[in-house]
């Protein structure tokens, strides 16, 4: 079962046209307005704000009304400039923004209430035993946000925060030996 908002808010006719298809990649400009049109402070769809405010920094901060309320909290104006969330120093604060301050995550982390956490942030349990299982490794390896923070410094064929993301300091992307 896809967890993805863009299933239930594309029509057959939409999916066809703007997805990825044997004729044409897919054009995830679109897919993104139709997705998040209306969602989260966005506008509609031709707005465009689907597009410019998707998900960007470890956190993957998602929507013009979250993008203004940490703007508000840290002055970088990440809703002018969005790609500011590319740079580390800023996906770094962001992130510990967004689960400290925004969706004050903090007590349920600390007794380790992991289906909670994840519904406060998605909604739903989407996603919620690969969390799990990630959460064990880094629990076990004793990894503390201060060394996370250490650690969130670009690699030498560094080109992104997405790419950096999914691959940093992650087991889950390594062969095991």
């Amino acid at each position: 079962m896809s967890t993805s908002p863009f299933n239930s808010r594309l029509t057959l006719a939409e999916a066809k046209k703007y997805g990825r298809t044997t004729e044409h990649n897919a054009n995830q400009q679109m897919i993104a307005n139709i997705g998040y049109a209306g969602k989260n402070g966005n506008g509609n769809i031709a707005s465009g704000d689907g597009w410019r405010y998707r998900g960007r920094g470890f956190i993957q901060l998602t929507g013009r009304g979250t993008y203004e309320d940490y703007k508000k909290y840290s002055g970088h104006d990440v809703v002018s400039n969005p790609d500011l969330l590319l740079q580390t120093a800023i996906a770094v604060d962001c992130a510990a923004w967004f689960f400290s301050v925004y969706k004050k995550l903090n007590s349920l982390a600390d007794a380790n209430l992991m289906t909670e956490i994840t519904q406060k942030v998605n909604g739903k349990t989407n996603g919620l035993d690969d969390r799990i299982e990630k959460f064990k490794f880094y629990k076990a390896q004793n990894i503390s946000l201060e060394l996370l923070k250490k650690k969130a410094k670009p690699l030498p064929n560094f080109n992104s925060v997405t790419s950096y993301a999914w691959n940093w300091l992650s087991p889950f992307n390594q062969k095991q030996t």
